[in-house]
């Protein structure tokens, strides 16, 4: 799970009815939190004021781990 810090469309109770969740089944996840950030798109270039190269760059690079995990 991918969230800018201050992303106008998080909802922090979703957030933690989600964790909850996956916890409860025994299964683990990854959350990451962007720092500083307040967009929902950061990662779309063609929105020049909500993208951010080096986040989104590093979303990418986990997401790609993340899928390199689970399909070994």
């Amino acid at each position: 799970m991918h969230y800018a810090e201050k992303d106008p469309c998080r909802e922090q109770e979703w957030v933690d009815q989600f964790a909850a969740s996956v916890n409860g089944s025994g299964a683990s996840y990854d959350y990451f939190e962007y720092p500083g950030l307040a967009s929902h798109l950061f990662t779309d270039s063609t929105l020049p004021d909500e993208y951010d190269e080096p986040a989104a760059e590093l979303l990418f690079t986990r997401s790609l781990t993340f899928l390199k995990r689970v399909s070994a």
